[in-house]
């Protein structure tokens, strides 16, 4: 098939997250997801909804599946600098953010400064920005036998 760029714009998002899937795996996307949730549970804990030991159990999960995902990321796109950035800095907010999030416990049962909390949740704010750039950065990337795909083509190799 012939290189043509202008037909890139033609493949839906839809399209180019499942061949993205398909090629690069769900990781980046499960990260999205589980560093979203933890940012809803971490608003339920600040509105009285949920318990801090259920911010504390997913908070386990999170960091589990996003260092799982960066890694992997990092490993499989280690030749792409905006995708290795991006899951750089996803790690960094990621752990910048349980460390912040200890001293906001311990700010929670002693007292103190308001600093943590607040530096907590703009870390996870980050994290959770970085997760989605980082999904972007790989989703985006499609061949263009996969172009003849999404459009419903044959491709023969």
């Amino acid at each position: 098939m012939v290189d043509q760029p202008h037909l890139m714009h033609r493949i839906s998002a839809v399209a180019r997250l499942r061949y993205g899937i398909a090629e690069f795996g769900p990781m980046p996307l499960v990260a999205v997801i589980v560093l979203l949730a933890q940012a809803a549970l971490g608003l339920g804990v600040r509105y009285g909804v949920v318990g801090v030991v259920g911010h504390m159990a997913g908070a386990a999960v999170a960091i589990i599946l996003v260092t799982w995902a960066g890694l992997q990321s990092v490993l499989r796109h280690w030749k792409l600098a905006p995708v290795r950035r991006a899951a750089m800095l996803m790690l960094s907010f990621t752990f910048s953010q349980l460390l912040l999030g200890i001293g906001a416990y311990w700010n929670r049962l002693n007292g103190g400064l308001d600093f943590f909390p607040m530096a907590h949740a703009a870390a996870g704010a980050a994290s959770l920005a970085a997760s989605a750039v980082m999904a972007f950065q790989i989703y985006r990337r499609i061949h263009p036998e996969d172009e003849a795909l999404a459009r419903g083509g044959i491709v023969i190799a």
